[in-house]
């Protein structure tokens, strides 16, 4: 839900910048807002899919060990 509102308020970030960089007599500055913008939004989903992995391992790990721990009990 939170990256498709990233999603959209770049996109729609990115074509203000972009409308405005076309009536400016020096786009360079607009485009290039627009750009970081993007580039953020890739580094975000960059930085959420790392913490995700993570987060998979760590429970992976952590269902292992109880297997392991319920197996050799005696009781």
């Amino acid at each position: 839900m939170k990256i498709g509102i990233y999603i959209m308020l770049t996109v729609f970030i990115f074509g203000t910048c972009y409308f405005i960089g076309v009536v400016l007599n020096n786009p360079e500055v607009a485009y290039g807002i627009g750009l970081m913008m993007i580039s953020l939004l890739f580094w975000n989903m960059v930085q959420r899919s790392k913490k995700a992995a993570k987060r998979k391992h760590r429970e992976r790990m952590f269902l292992q060990h109880m297997r392991m721990t319920h197996k050799n009990q005696w009781h």
